[in-house]
Order: C-alpha cells, then structure tokens, then sequence
C-alpha cells in the first residue's frame, strides 16, 4: 500500500481537516458518478486502508483539471494524484496512518473523507470500523467487484454480437440488465435439446430462472415479461474466471446445435 505517513507527519491530516469545514458535516457516502473510496480501520497497524472500489469514467481530464484548480501545488504528489486523478490509483491501497488509538469512529470517518477526497464534492467513502476483523476482505470484494463487472458486461457484449450474427434473439436486449446475465433464443431449437446438447460439450447453461438453476421449466420472469418462443430460450451466466475463449467455444457448439 502507498503510505502516507510521511505527509501526515508534515501536516497532511491538518491541511485535510481544513479544506472545508463542510466535509466533515457531509461525511456519509454521496450517490456521485465521481470517485468512491472503501476505507477501514485497521488496530493492528493503527491506520485507516482505502482502496478505490468505484472508478469515474467520464470526463476524465475535465475533472481532473477542475479539482486541480483548487489543489495547493506545494502539496505532495501522491495527495495530488488522490485528490485530481484517483483513476490512477486504482488497484493500490491508501495508509492513512493515525497517531493514537481513536476511540470516536465518526471522527476516524471523518478523518478518511477528508483526506481521500478533500474537496471534491463528487467523492465518497464507505467506511467500515472493522469490528469483526474482516473489512479488509470486504474492501477488496469491492474493489474486485468493479473490475469484474466490467469484464463480465465486455464479454457478454462480444458473446451476444455474436449470436445476433447467427440468428439468435436476445431478450430484453435493450433493457437495464445484470452484465453477467443473459438470456438467448434459438429459433426451431427447444430449450431441453439445447441444454442436453451443450451438457454434452461440457457447457453449463439454465431454461430456468437463476433461482431454478438445471431446471427445465421456463423461467418465471420471463413468463410474466410475455416473451415469446419461451421454449427456446436458455440463460448463460458469466462468472469472475469466464475467458474469451470460453466465449467462442459456447459461440461455437451454439453454431452447431442451430445447424
């Protein structure tokens, strides 16, 4: 992890507390499409660890130029970067170390939103006081979780370009949906022949609802939602090891069933 010791013991803590006395009035995580940090306290190391658990994607150097303007250039590098260009940072751990045992969590709160996103009023934190031992590991679900969903959603978009090339219907294509998910229509192929087919080349996929995983019945949901050819439909999941070979091979035994 970067540690930020050095600049705490020069007064980074002090110039975070003062960057605006608002901060510490709107410490509770904001719903931004900015920066969002996952932080914990940590008694073993008597510190607060963050990671970057959301990464903005938007209007990158728009952002960074505007929080710029309002970073004091004689401040250390690393809290430059933290504050102007968290993007950058992604996949590496913040220490914020602390000086003394704190027995007020809200101000441990505090002290973390303020010194991971000073004044950027499109940052938030998620701060766990780790009481169980176990907020290390819940930080780096998260942190995995949004590098995984991304992965998982580019697949799914290379798997379904290229079913819609064979013919396949995507249903409720156009519709907010889980990246790992999706269900498929083979037209003049039944569900039960898909499934036992792609069980044959080692393929697990679903005719039922996620809740009915291996189930023949047709999905409830997709019943209710009036799809038609429901009998030919099957439901893929992308999981955290999916690869794009993994991807063709399903693209290709689909091409054989569809014939």
């Amino acid at each position: 992890m970067y540690a930020i010791r050095q600049f705490v013991c020069h007064g980074l803590i002090l110039i975070g507390l003062s960057v605006s006395g608002d901060i510490f009035a709107n410490s509770e995580a904001v719903e931004t499409d900015g920066p969002r940090w996952a932080c914990w306290y940590s008694p073993a190391s008597l510190s607060v660890n963050c990671l970057l658990s959301r990464i903005p994607v938007a209007e990158l150097e728009v952002r960074a130029t505007e929080v710029g303007r309002t970073i004091d250039r004689r401040l250390p590098a690393l809290v430059r970067t933290i504050w102007g260009s968290p993007e950058k940072l992604s996949g590496a751990g913040i220490t914020i170390p602390l000086m003394t045992v704190p027995y007020e969590m809200d101000f441990v709160k505090m002290l973390a939103k303020s010194v991971m996103c000073g004044r950027r009023s499109d940052c938030s934190i998620s701060f766990d006081p780790n009481k169980d031992g176990m907020a290390a590991v819940r930080a780096a679900a998260l942190e995995a979780g949004q590098d995984w969903l991304k992965s998982a959603s580019a697949l799914r978009e290379s798997l379904e370009a290229q079913l819609l090339d064979l013919g396949a219907e995507v249903i409720a294509a156009h519709a907010p949906r889980s990246p790992a998910i999706g269900a498929y229509r083979m037209p003049g192929k039944s569900s039960a022949a898909q499934l036992i087919r792609f069980d044959g080349a080692g393929i697990a996929v679903s005719a039922g609802s996620a809740c009915s995983s291996g189930s023949l019945k047709a999905s409830h949901v997709l019943t209710a939602m009036g799809v038609e050819g429901l009998g030919e439909v099957i439901r893929v999941s992308i999981g955290r090891e999916t690869t794009a070979d993994e991807i063709a091979r399903f693209v290709a035994v689909w091409r054989e069933i569809r014939g």
